[in-house]
């Protein structure tokens, strides 16, 4: 499944997968244009699997 979305979106869903909360999301980097996030969805819920990469790498 793929799901495309602004940085701000992807930014407060990831923090919230780390742990961060909403006031501490800017200690994550905003993602640049076309770059990509994984989340898995493992037995015990969603996991950041990987943040702001570069399609290709």
């Amino acid at each position: 499944m793929a799901v495309v979305t602004h940085g701000g979106a992807i930014r407060a869903y990831a923090a919230d997968l780390v742990g961060l909360s909403f006031d501490n999301r800017s200690h994550l980097a905003l993602p640049g244009n076309t770059e990509v996030s994984h989340i898995r969805v493992a037995a015990h819920g969603p996991v950041l699997s990987s943040y702001n990469m570069r399609p290709g790498r």
